[in-house]
Protein backbone atom coordinates (compact mmCIF):
# COMPACT_ATOMS: atom_id res chain seq x y z
CA UNK A 1 0.00 0.00 0.00
CA UNK A 2 1.45 3.18 0.83
CA UNK A 3 4.81 1.66 1.51
CA UNK A 4 5.08 0.60 -2.03
CA UNK A 5 5.28 4.47 -2.77
CA UNK A 6 7.77 5.08 -0.44
CA UNK A 7 10.05 2.54 -1.38
CA UNK A 8 9.09 3.34 -5.47
CA UNK A 9 10.29 6.85 -4.89
CA UNK A 10 13.31 5.97 -3.20
CA UNK A 11 14.26 2.90 -5.54
CA UNK A 12 14.02 5.19 -8.73
CA UNK A 13 15.72 8.45 -7.02
CA UNK A 14 12.67 10.66 -7.76
CA UNK A 15 13.15 12.81 -4.52
CA UNK A 16 16.93 13.92 -6.13
CA UNK A 17 17.64 17.48 -5.85
CA UNK A 18 14.54 17.86 -3.72
CA UNK A 19 15.14 19.55 -0.20
CA UNK A 20 11.50 17.32 1.31
CA UNK A 21 9.74 14.53 0.29
CA UNK A 22 5.93 13.79 1.49
CA UNK A 23 3.47 11.36 1.57
CA UNK A 24 -0.71 11.20 1.84
CA UNK A 25 -2.82 8.62 2.19
CA UNK A 26 -5.77 8.92 -0.75
CA UNK A 27 -8.72 9.67 2.14
CA UNK A 28 -7.27 13.01 3.59
CA UNK A 29 -8.29 16.93 3.50
CA UNK A 30 -5.77 19.22 3.49
CA UNK A 31 -5.79 22.62 4.62
CA UNK A 32 -2.37 24.06 4.56
CA UNK A 33 -0.02 24.33 1.40
CA UNK A 34 3.42 23.75 2.07
CA UNK A 35 5.61 25.73 1.06
CA UNK A 36 8.42 27.95 3.24
CA UNK A 37 8.71 24.24 5.65
CA UNK A 38 11.87 23.84 7.53
CA UNK A 39 14.24 21.21 5.59
CA UNK A 40 15.40 20.30 9.02
CA UNK A 41 11.67 19.57 10.57
CA UNK A 42 9.65 16.41 10.26
CA UNK A 43 6.01 17.11 9.35
CA UNK A 44 3.99 14.29 10.93
CA UNK A 45 0.12 13.91 11.43
CA UNK A 46 -0.22 13.78 14.89
CA UNK A 47 -2.61 11.27 16.47
CA UNK A 48 -2.59 13.92 19.69
CA UNK A 49 -1.32 10.98 21.83
CA UNK A 50 2.05 9.40 23.32
CA UNK A 51 2.83 6.48 21.44
CA UNK A 52 3.88 5.59 24.89
CA UNK A 53 2.37 6.51 28.04
CA UNK A 54 3.24 4.71 31.40
CA UNK A 55 5.23 2.29 29.76
CA UNK A 56 2.21 0.70 27.74
CA UNK A 57 1.86 1.06 24.04
CA UNK A 58 -1.42 3.32 22.81
CA UNK A 59 -4.15 1.45 21.26
CA UNK A 60 -3.90 2.66 17.95
CA UNK A 61 -0.30 0.94 18.03
CA UNK A 62 -2.34 -2.37 18.04
CA UNK A 63 0.35 -4.12 19.69
CA UNK A 64 -2.12 -7.32 20.78
CA UNK A 65 -2.05 -7.86 16.66
CA UNK A 66 1.09 -6.34 15.82
CA UNK A 67 4.81 -7.35 16.55
CA UNK A 68 5.74 -4.71 17.68
CA UNK A 69 8.46 -5.99 19.70
CA UNK A 70 10.00 -7.48 16.22
CA UNK A 71 9.62 -3.58 14.74
CA UNK A 72 11.98 -2.38 17.46
CA UNK A 73 14.65 -5.06 17.27
CA UNK A 74 14.42 -4.39 13.46
CA UNK A 75 15.04 -1.20 14.23
CA UNK A 76 18.08 -1.12 16.48
CA UNK A 77 19.29 -4.28 14.39
CA UNK A 78 19.87 -1.80 11.23
CA UNK A 79 21.01 1.46 13.10
CA UNK A 80 22.63 -0.68 16.04
CA UNK A 81 20.93 0.76 18.53
CA UNK A 82 19.32 -0.50 22.09
CA UNK A 83 16.26 1.15 21.98
CA UNK A 84 13.71 0.15 24.26
CA UNK A 85 9.90 1.18 24.85
CA UNK A 86 11.60 4.10 27.24
CA UNK A 87 12.41 6.09 24.44
CA UNK A 88 9.22 6.46 23.00
CA UNK A 89 7.68 7.73 26.06
CA UNK A 90 5.07 10.44 25.46
CA UNK A 91 6.63 10.61 22.06
CA UNK A 92 3.99 11.51 19.54
CA UNK A 93 2.13 9.04 17.92
CA UNK A 94 2.03 9.52 14.53
CA UNK A 95 -0.33 7.31 12.38
CA UNK A 96 -1.56 7.42 8.15
CA UNK A 97 1.72 7.25 6.97
CA UNK A 98 1.25 10.92 5.97
CA UNK A 99 4.89 12.33 6.57
CA UNK A 100 6.80 14.83 4.88
CA UNK A 101 10.92 14.17 5.80
CA UNK A 102 14.03 16.41 5.19
CA UNK A 103 15.96 14.21 2.45
CA UNK A 104 18.54 13.04 4.81
CA UNK A 105 16.18 11.41 7.23
CA UNK A 106 13.86 10.04 4.40
CA UNK A 107 17.08 8.36 3.04
CA UNK A 108 17.65 7.36 6.43
CA UNK A 109 13.73 5.61 7.08
CA UNK A 110 13.92 3.53 3.72
CA UNK A 111 17.43 2.26 4.04
CA UNK A 112 15.76 0.76 6.73
CA UNK A 113 12.24 0.04 5.35
CA UNK A 114 13.20 -1.76 2.25
CA UNK A 115 14.63 -4.41 5.15
CA UNK A 116 11.79 -4.55 7.28
CA UNK A 117 9.21 -5.17 4.15
CA UNK A 118 11.21 -9.05 3.82
CA UNK A 119 11.36 -9.48 7.36
CA UNK A 120 7.91 -9.12 8.15
CA UNK A 121 6.91 -11.25 4.82
CA UNK A 122 5.09 -13.83 4.83
CA UNK A 123 5.04 -14.37 9.22
CA UNK A 124 3.29 -11.11 9.69
CA UNK A 125 -0.03 -12.24 7.49
CA UNK A 126 -0.08 -15.54 8.70
CA UNK A 127 -1.58 -16.49 12.46
CA UNK A 128 -1.55 -15.78 15.57
CA UNK A 129 -1.65 -12.16 13.15
CA UNK A 130 -4.50 -10.71 10.76
CA UNK A 131 -4.66 -12.28 7.37
CA UNK A 132 -6.75 -10.18 5.61
CA UNK A 133 -5.84 -7.41 2.78
CA UNK A 134 -3.76 -5.02 3.29
CA UNK A 135 -2.70 -6.59 6.84
CA UNK A 136 1.26 -6.06 5.82
CA UNK A 137 0.37 -2.43 5.62
CA UNK A 138 -0.30 -2.34 9.70
CA UNK A 139 3.43 -3.40 9.84
CA UNK A 140 4.70 -0.66 8.39
CA UNK A 141 2.02 2.07 9.36
CA UNK A 142 3.79 1.23 13.11
CA UNK A 143 7.30 0.85 12.19
CA UNK A 144 6.99 4.22 10.67
CA UNK A 145 5.34 5.53 13.96
CA UNK A 146 8.38 4.08 15.68
CA UNK A 147 10.99 5.58 13.02
CA UNK A 148 9.48 9.11 13.59
CA UNK A 149 9.43 8.48 17.48
CA UNK A 150 12.96 7.27 17.63
CA UNK A 151 13.96 10.34 15.41
CA UNK A 152 12.24 13.24 17.79
CA UNK A 153 13.91 11.01 20.93
CA UNK A 154 17.16 12.07 19.52
CA UNK A 155 16.72 15.56 18.60
CA UNK A 156 15.22 15.53 15.51
CA UNK A 157 12.14 18.81 15.78
CA UNK A 158 9.00 18.04 14.43
CA UNK A 159 5.47 20.09 13.52
CA UNK A 160 1.94 18.30 13.23
CA UNK A 161 0.67 18.66 10.06
CA UNK A 162 -2.78 20.05 9.45
CA UNK A 163 -4.64 17.53 7.79
CA UNK A 164 -7.87 15.71 8.37
CA UNK A 165 -8.04 12.01 7.54
CA UNK A 166 -10.88 9.62 6.85
CA UNK A 167 -12.40 12.12 4.18
CA UNK A 168 -14.45 10.86 1.68
CA UNK A 169 -13.28 7.33 1.91
CA UNK A 170 -14.61 4.04 0.48
CA UNK A 171 -15.36 1.42 2.23
CA UNK A 172 -12.40 -0.31 2.65
CA UNK A 173 -13.90 -4.03 2.09
CA UNK A 174 -10.43 -5.59 2.61
CA UNK A 175 -11.57 -5.44 6.13
CA UNK A 176 -13.87 -6.94 6.70
CA UNK A 177 -12.49 -10.88 6.94
CA UNK A 178 -15.67 -12.28 5.37
CA UNK A 179 -15.46 -10.28 2.24
CA UNK A 180 -14.59 -12.25 -0.77
CA UNK A 181 -11.84 -10.71 -1.20
CA UNK A 182 -9.87 -11.95 1.59
CA UNK A 183 -10.34 -15.84 -0.36
CA UNK A 184 -7.92 -14.97 -3.17
CA UNK A 185 -3.94 -15.72 -2.30
CA UNK A 186 -2.39 -12.92 -0.99
CA UNK A 187 0.71 -14.53 -2.14
CA UNK A 188 0.56 -14.40 -5.85
CA UNK A 189 0.68 -11.51 -7.78
CA UNK A 190 -0.97 -10.85 -11.45
CA UNK A 191 -1.20 -8.20 -13.62
CA UNK A 192 -3.03 -8.09 -16.75
CA UNK A 193 -0.89 -8.28 -20.37
CA UNK A 194 -3.86 -8.65 -23.04
CA UNK A 195 -6.47 -10.16 -24.63
CA UNK A 196 -5.00 -13.09 -27.10
CA UNK A 197 -8.18 -15.04 -27.94
CA UNK A 198 -7.56 -15.73 -32.01
CA UNK A 199 -9.15 -13.69 -34.18
CA UNK A 200 -10.74 -16.52 -36.53
CA UNK A 201 -14.45 -16.14 -35.38
CA UNK A 202 -13.25 -15.34 -32.01
CA UNK A 203 -16.75 -16.27 -30.28
CA UNK A 204 -15.76 -20.05 -30.97
CA UNK A 205 -12.23 -19.54 -30.03
CA UNK A 206 -10.40 -20.63 -26.68
CA UNK A 207 -8.09 -22.30 -24.37
CA UNK A 208 -5.15 -20.69 -26.07
CA UNK A 209 -1.95 -21.81 -24.73
CA UNK A 210 1.76 -20.68 -25.93
CA UNK A 211 5.92 -20.60 -24.71
CA UNK A 212 8.63 -18.98 -26.32
CA UNK A 213 11.86 -20.54 -27.65
CA UNK A 214 14.64 -18.59 -29.06
CA UNK A 215 12.38 -15.43 -28.95
CA UNK A 216 9.84 -16.97 -30.95
CA UNK A 217 5.92 -16.87 -29.50
CA UNK A 218 4.30 -20.69 -30.44
CA UNK A 219 0.58 -20.36 -29.75
CA UNK A 220 -1.96 -23.23 -29.96
CA UNK A 221 -5.73 -22.27 -29.68
CA UNK A 222 -8.92 -24.85 -29.42
CA UNK A 223 -12.11 -23.97 -31.52
CA UNK A 224 -14.86 -25.01 -29.28
CA UNK A 225 -17.78 -25.68 -31.54
CA UNK A 226 -15.62 -27.93 -34.08
CA UNK A 227 -12.84 -29.06 -31.80
CA UNK A 228 -9.62 -28.78 -33.54
CA UNK A 229 -6.63 -26.98 -32.66
CA UNK A 230 -5.08 -23.77 -34.50
CA UNK A 231 -1.36 -23.56 -34.47
CA UNK A 232 0.16 -20.33 -34.57
CA UNK A 233 4.52 -19.22 -34.88
CA UNK A 234 7.00 -18.15 -37.55
CA UNK A 235 6.47 -21.64 -39.00
CA UNK A 236 2.83 -22.18 -39.16
CA UNK A 237 0.16 -19.11 -39.66
CA UNK A 238 -3.49 -21.01 -38.14
CA UNK A 239 -2.48 -24.42 -39.02
CA UNK A 240 -5.77 -26.41 -38.40
CA UNK A 241 -5.44 -29.86 -37.25
CA UNK A 242 -7.18 -32.46 -35.19
CA UNK A 243 -10.02 -32.37 -36.38
CA UNK A 244 -10.33 -36.29 -37.20
CA UNK A 245 -9.52 -37.14 -33.03
CA UNK A 246 -11.54 -33.45 -31.97
CA UNK A 247 -8.28 -32.26 -30.16
CA UNK A 248 -9.25 -30.11 -26.94
CA UNK A 249 -7.30 -28.44 -24.12
CA UNK A 250 -3.57 -28.34 -25.46
CA UNK A 251 -0.40 -27.71 -23.39
CA UNK A 252 2.48 -26.44 -24.64
CA UNK A 253 5.98 -27.56 -23.66
CA UNK A 254 9.55 -27.42 -24.13
CA UNK A 255 11.93 -30.67 -24.42
CA UNK A 256 15.54 -31.03 -26.08
CA UNK A 257 14.71 -27.17 -27.55
CA UNK A 258 11.91 -28.35 -29.24
CA UNK A 259 7.59 -27.53 -28.22
CA UNK A 260 5.50 -29.95 -28.04
CA UNK A 261 1.86 -30.59 -27.75
CA UNK A 262 0.05 -32.54 -25.14
CA UNK A 263 -3.31 -32.27 -25.80
CA UNK A 264 -6.94 -34.36 -24.93
CA UNK A 265 -8.54 -36.22 -27.52
CA UNK A 266 -10.57 -39.36 -28.62
CA UNK A 267 -9.32 -42.61 -27.79
CA UNK A 268 -8.49 -45.17 -30.26
CA UNK A 269 -8.32 -47.85 -27.15
CA UNK A 270 -10.93 -50.01 -26.31
CA UNK A 271 -13.19 -49.00 -23.43
CA UNK A 272 -11.97 -45.67 -23.48
CA UNK A 273 -13.52 -42.30 -25.05
CA UNK A 274 -11.06 -39.85 -24.14
CA UNK A 275 -7.18 -40.18 -23.85
CA UNK A 276 -4.12 -37.75 -23.90
CA UNK A 277 -1.77 -37.15 -26.60
CA UNK A 278 1.44 -35.71 -27.36
CA UNK A 279 3.26 -34.49 -31.00
CA UNK A 280 5.89 -32.25 -31.95
CA UNK A 281 4.48 -28.96 -32.63
CA UNK A 282 6.17 -28.54 -35.87
CA UNK A 283 5.14 -32.13 -37.10
CA UNK A 284 1.66 -32.87 -36.38
CA UNK A 285 1.56 -36.84 -35.50
CA UNK A 286 0.12 -37.14 -32.28
CA UNK A 287 1.00 -40.22 -30.11
CA UNK A 288 -2.11 -41.25 -27.85
CA UNK A 289 -0.55 -42.28 -24.38
CA UNK A 290 -1.71 -44.98 -21.76
CA UNK A 291 0.04 -46.49 -18.47
CA UNK A 292 2.05 -49.90 -18.85
CA UNK A 293 -0.34 -52.19 -17.17
CA UNK A 294 -3.38 -50.09 -16.16
CA UNK A 295 -6.77 -50.80 -16.98
CA UNK A 296 -7.94 -47.83 -19.11
CA UNK A 297 -9.91 -44.81 -17.19
CA UNK A 298 -12.78 -44.17 -19.45
CA UNK A 299 -11.80 -40.21 -19.66
CA UNK A 300 -8.15 -39.17 -19.15
CA UNK A 301 -7.57 -35.39 -18.54
CA UNK A 302 -5.87 -32.65 -16.76
CA UNK A 303 -2.17 -34.17 -17.16
CA UNK A 304 0.80 -31.67 -16.45
CA UNK A 305 3.80 -31.95 -18.11
CA UNK A 306 7.44 -31.22 -16.96
CA UNK A 307 11.48 -31.72 -17.85
CA UNK A 308 13.64 -32.57 -15.25
CA UNK A 309 16.90 -34.05 -16.29
CA UNK A 310 16.08 -34.29 -19.66
CA UNK A 311 13.38 -36.47 -18.84
CA UNK A 312 9.61 -35.70 -19.29
CA UNK A 313 7.27 -36.53 -16.40
CA UNK A 314 3.86 -35.94 -15.84
CA UNK A 315 1.65 -35.23 -12.71
CA UNK A 316 -1.39 -37.63 -13.14
CA UNK A 317 -2.64 -36.72 -10.17
CA UNK A 318 -2.18 -34.41 -7.54
CA UNK A 319 -3.89 -35.94 -4.71
CA UNK A 320 -3.22 -38.35 -3.99
CA UNK A 321 0.36 -37.52 -5.77
CA UNK A 322 0.91 -39.69 -8.54
CA UNK A 323 4.13 -39.16 -10.80
CA UNK A 324 4.51 -40.91 -14.78
CA UNK A 325 7.38 -40.49 -17.13
CA UNK A 326 6.95 -40.90 -20.90
CA UNK A 327 10.18 -41.78 -23.22
CA UNK A 328 8.78 -40.84 -26.38
CA UNK A 329 8.41 -44.44 -27.32
CA UNK A 330 5.98 -44.99 -30.27
CA UNK A 331 3.52 -47.06 -28.10
CA UNK A 332 2.83 -44.41 -25.96
CA UNK A 333 3.59 -46.55 -22.96
CA UNK A 334 4.42 -43.70 -19.85
CA UNK A 335 5.97 -45.62 -16.57
CA UNK A 336 4.55 -45.00 -13.07
CA UNK A 337 7.16 -43.43 -11.14
CA UNK A 338 5.68 -42.60 -8.12
CA UNK A 339 2.62 -43.23 -6.24
CA UNK A 340 1.40 -41.33 -2.89
CA UNK A 341 1.19 -44.19 -0.21
CA UNK A 342 1.48 -47.05 -3.30
CA UNK A 343 -2.40 -46.29 -4.40
CA UNK A 344 -3.64 -48.56 -6.60
CA UNK A 345 -4.58 -47.89 -10.25
CA UNK A 346 -6.65 -46.81 -12.11
CA UNK A 347 -8.73 -45.00 -8.98
CA UNK A 348 -11.91 -42.65 -9.38
CA UNK A 349 -11.02 -39.21 -9.98
CA UNK A 350 -14.51 -37.70 -10.71
CA UNK A 351 -15.13 -36.32 -7.29
CA UNK A 352 -11.62 -34.73 -7.12
CA UNK A 353 -11.58 -31.24 -6.38
CA UNK A 354 -8.16 -29.82 -7.31
CA UNK A 355 -7.27 -30.81 -10.99
CA UNK A 356 -4.30 -30.54 -12.82
CA UNK A 357 -4.06 -27.87 -14.98
CA UNK A 358 -0.87 -25.86 -16.72
CA UNK A 359 2.43 -27.51 -17.84
CA UNK A 360 5.09 -27.44 -14.81
CA UNK A 361 8.38 -25.33 -14.93
CA UNK A 362 11.55 -25.59 -13.10
CA UNK A 363 11.52 -23.14 -10.15
CA UNK A 364 14.40 -23.26 -7.81
CA UNK A 365 16.30 -25.80 -6.88
CA UNK A 366 14.08 -29.10 -6.48
CA UNK A 367 10.72 -27.26 -6.74
CA UNK A 368 8.89 -27.17 -9.65
CA UNK A 369 5.56 -24.38 -10.10
CA UNK A 370 2.68 -24.80 -12.17
CA UNK A 371 -0.94 -24.01 -12.08
CA UNK A 372 -3.90 -26.46 -10.86
CA UNK A 373 -7.44 -25.64 -10.85
CA UNK A 374 -9.95 -26.64 -8.53
CA UNK A 375 -13.52 -27.72 -9.92
CA UNK A 376 -16.28 -27.03 -6.79
CA UNK A 377 -19.91 -28.05 -8.11
CA UNK A 378 -22.57 -26.59 -5.79
CA UNK A 379 -26.70 -26.64 -6.44
CA UNK A 380 -26.51 -23.02 -8.01
CA UNK A 381 -22.70 -22.66 -8.20
CA UNK A 382 -20.09 -23.87 -10.64
CA UNK A 383 -16.45 -23.09 -9.41
CA UNK A 384 -12.74 -23.47 -11.23
CA UNK A 385 -10.25 -21.33 -9.81
CA UNK A 386 -6.69 -21.55 -10.75
CA UNK A 387 -4.13 -22.25 -7.75
CA UNK A 388 -0.51 -21.87 -7.96
CA UNK A 389 0.98 -25.24 -6.73
CA UNK A 390 4.82 -26.10 -5.61
CA UNK A 391 6.11 -29.42 -6.13
CA UNK A 392 8.92 -30.80 -4.66
CA UNK A 393 10.56 -33.20 -7.49
CA UNK A 394 13.16 -35.07 -4.96
CA UNK A 395 10.59 -36.23 -2.51
CA UNK A 396 7.67 -36.37 -4.61
CA UNK A 397 5.62 -33.95 -2.76
CA UNK A 398 2.82 -31.10 -3.13
CA UNK A 399 4.56 -28.96 -0.54
CA UNK A 400 1.81 -25.98 -1.81
CA UNK A 401 -1.45 -25.06 -2.75
CA UNK A 402 -2.37 -21.14 -3.09
CA UNK A 403 -5.74 -19.94 -2.57
CA UNK A 404 -7.15 -18.72 -6.10
CA UNK A 405 -5.45 -16.54 -8.01
CA UNK A 406 -6.95 -12.89 -8.10
CA UNK A 407 -7.10 -11.61 -11.52
CA UNK A 408 -7.98 -7.84 -12.47
CA UNK A 409 -8.97 -6.90 -15.30
CA UNK A 410 -10.85 -3.23 -15.97
CA UNK A 411 -11.42 -3.34 -19.78
CA UNK A 412 -15.56 -3.86 -19.38
CA UNK A 413 -16.19 -4.19 -23.34
CA UNK A 414 -15.40 -7.63 -23.79
CA UNK A 415 -19.35 -9.40 -23.24
CA UNK A 416 -17.46 -12.58 -21.97
CA UNK A 417 -16.23 -10.82 -19.08
CA UNK A 418 -17.70 -9.84 -15.83
CA UNK A 419 -15.54 -7.51 -12.98
CA UNK A 420 -16.50 -6.31 -9.55
CA UNK A 421 -14.30 -3.65 -8.49
CA UNK A 422 -11.76 -4.76 -11.65
CA UNK A 423 -11.78 -8.40 -10.29
CA UNK A 424 -12.62 -10.79 -12.74
CA UNK A 425 -15.01 -12.44 -11.04
CA UNK A 426 -17.57 -14.64 -14.40
CA UNK A 427 -18.89 -14.18 -17.56
CA UNK A 428 -22.87 -13.68 -15.95
CA UNK A 429 -24.38 -11.51 -13.70
CA UNK A 430 -22.79 -11.94 -10.23
CA UNK A 431 -25.62 -11.84 -8.42
CA UNK A 432 -27.40 -14.12 -10.82
CA UNK A 433 -29.56 -17.21 -9.76
CA UNK A 434 -26.86 -19.34 -10.94
CA UNK A 435 -23.31 -18.48 -10.91
CA UNK A 436 -20.38 -20.03 -12.88
CA UNK A 437 -17.17 -18.80 -12.84
CA UNK A 438 -14.68 -20.52 -14.66
CA UNK A 439 -11.10 -19.45 -14.44
CA UNK A 440 -7.84 -21.86 -15.28
CA UNK A 441 -4.87 -21.45 -16.91
CA UNK A 442 -3.86 -23.35 -19.96
CA UNK A 443 0.29 -22.59 -19.48
CA UNK A 444 3.08 -21.20 -18.30
CA UNK A 445 6.26 -20.18 -19.72
CA UNK A 446 9.13 -17.71 -18.76
CA UNK A 447 9.96 -15.04 -21.04
CA UNK A 448 12.97 -12.57 -20.29
CA UNK A 449 13.29 -13.31 -16.83
CA UNK A 450 9.47 -12.79 -16.23
CA UNK A 451 6.30 -15.72 -15.59
CA UNK A 452 3.61 -15.40 -17.44
CA UNK A 453 -0.11 -17.52 -17.25
CA UNK A 454 -2.77 -17.89 -20.11
CA UNK A 455 -5.71 -18.11 -18.46
CA UNK A 456 -8.84 -18.93 -20.13
CA UNK A 457 -12.27 -17.79 -18.81
CA UNK A 458 -15.41 -19.80 -19.53
CA UNK A 459 -15.10 -21.24 -22.79
CA UNK A 460 -14.97 -17.97 -24.29
CA UNK A 461 -12.05 -15.71 -23.76
CA UNK A 462 -7.87 -16.20 -23.23
CA UNK A 463 -6.38 -13.57 -21.58
CA UNK A 464 -2.61 -13.07 -20.72
CA UNK A 465 -1.14 -12.45 -17.60
CA UNK A 466 2.48 -11.92 -15.97
CA UNK A 467 2.43 -13.76 -12.80
CA UNK A 468 4.98 -13.05 -9.69
CA UNK A 469 5.45 -15.47 -6.14
CA UNK A 470 8.93 -13.97 -5.24
CA UNK A 471 8.10 -15.64 -1.72
CA UNK A 472 6.57 -18.94 -2.90
CA UNK A 473 9.02 -21.03 -0.97
CA UNK A 474 8.48 -19.34 2.46
CA UNK A 475 5.03 -20.61 2.46
CA UNK A 476 6.26 -24.26 1.34
CA UNK A 477 4.46 -26.77 3.51
CA UNK A 478 7.09 -29.98 4.35
CA UNK A 479 5.22 -31.57 6.88
CA UNK A 480 3.21 -35.35 6.46
CA UNK A 481 -0.24 -35.07 4.62
CA UNK A 482 -2.82 -37.68 4.36
CA UNK A 483 -4.45 -38.55 1.20
CA UNK A 484 -6.80 -35.57 0.73
CA UNK A 485 -5.75 -32.73 2.83
CA UNK A 486 -4.80 -30.71 -0.79
CA UNK A 487 -7.57 -31.75 -2.28
CA UNK A 488 -10.02 -30.73 0.76
CA UNK A 489 -8.21 -27.77 1.19
CA UNK A 490 -8.96 -27.00 -2.19
CA UNK A 491 -12.36 -27.07 -2.29
CA UNK A 492 -12.83 -25.07 1.32
CA UNK A 493 -10.67 -22.00 -0.93
CA UNK A 494 -12.65 -22.52 -3.25
CA UNK A 495 -15.89 -22.89 -1.93
CA UNK A 496 -15.35 -19.37 0.33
Amino acid sequence: METSVYLHVYWNKLYKNKDMVGFSQYDMKHSQKYDNLDNKTIYLLNANRPIVKNGKWDAGMCHKICNLDFLIKSYNSHFDKKYTMKELENKPLSLWQTNIYPVATYEKLCGWLEKLVDEIYPWSNQPPYQTHFGSIGGYTERALSIFNAFEIHEGTSYSNLNIQNGVGSEVKEHYNHKSFLNNYSQDVHTKYVNNITGILNSDNLYFKSQCYLDNICYSCERNISQSYLILNSNIYNNKIVGRDIKADNARLFIYNNQVFIMLTCRSPYPNQQWCIAITLFTKWNPIFLQIKNMKHNLFEKNWSPFVKNNKLFIVYNYDPLIIINYDFNDKGLCNVVFKQNDVILPFDISNKHLRGGSNLLHYKNNYYIGTAHSRVHTEKTVFYYTHIILLDTEKWKLVYVSKPVMYNYSNNNNKFLNTYNTILVDSGSMWGPKKHIHQWSGCIYENNNKYFITVNIRENVTLLYEIQFKNILDLKDDSLKEIGYWDNLTRIYSSK
